[in-house]
């Protein structure tokens, strides 16, 4: 019993000291702790998998994905399996679009976790379904990655761009492994412009790859932030699990 209370004390007390963190910065626009087993999401899939793939448990938010879940119409074709869920981010007098923004989350993976292909847990991207990279995204292949897509000018075409596609071990000199089975913080803060961008990620406060005076806007400045899995398609399921899924607006 002492023990089944210590462990709980460490992990309520590290979860509040990101957050706080956070919230010393930015002001709160959405915040989700995956307490609510009936928590909304606003990235319905054709197909239904964001519900099939879901399981809230202790907390957290469980996402599995199958070989053959095909979440758009077009994934099957393209080789593409997914399940997200995310918020829309709406700019106004308030939450004004020359401000940073922050998307924050916590996310862990089983030991036995394997990504032989591409595979995307996170991405920030324009919400007019434009085809081409994200504006930001974190990835579990390759040890992890995590990019700011430099978009290079209006309507260039998706080669164009410069992805800054940057691995996390290589940044941490193998410290960081967010394979390693344990909890990892990931953030994204951004501010949008054609010629006056920002974006840094970073993973358990460490800066992976920052950017500034770049264009990030894609089409338009509405924008969507996801969770989730998106993979290139594999012959065996992933489980990624996420929690304290974070928006927030310069203060």
């Amino acid at each position: 019993m002492i023990r089944l209370v210590f462990i709980i004390i460490i992990l309520i007390s590290n979860s509040s000291i990101v957050y706080g963190d956070i919230k010393d910065k930015f002001e709160l626009y959405y915040f989700e702790d995956f307490s609510n087993k009936k928590f909304k999401y606003e990235l319905p899939h054709k197909h239904n998998t964001s519900s099939k793939a879901k399981k809230i448990e202790n907390g957290y938010l469980k996402v599995t994905v199958k070989p053959k879940m095909y979440g758009a119409s077009s994934d099957k074709k393209n080789y593409k399996e997914r399940a997200e869920y995310g918020k829309k981010i709406f700019f106004s007098k308030k939450f004004k679009s020359n401000k940073k923004f922050v998307v924050s989350f916590d996310a862990r993976v089983d030991k036995n976790f394997k990504a032989d292909k591409r595979t995307m847990i996170a991405q920030i991207r324009a919400e007019n379904k434009m085809p081409g990279s994200p504006a930001a995204a974190v990835y579990l292949y390759e040890g992890g990655v995590m990019k700011c897509v430099d978009f290079r000018g209006k309507d260039k075409p998706s080669n164009y761009f410069k992805q800054n596609h940057t691995r996390i071990k290589s940044v941490t000199n193998n410290k960081i492994d967010v394979l390693d089975g344990d909890w990892h913080n990931f953030e994204i803060i951004m501010k949008l412009g054609e010629k006056d961008g920002y974006c840094k990620v970073s993973v358990d406060n460490k800066t992976i790859f920052e950017i500034s005076n770049y264009d990030n806007i894609h089409g338009t400045k509405k924008m969507l932030a996801r969770i989730g899995i998106y993979r290139d398609a594999l012959p065996y399921e992933q489980t990624v699990y996420f929690d304290n899924f974070f928006i927030g607006i310069e203060k």
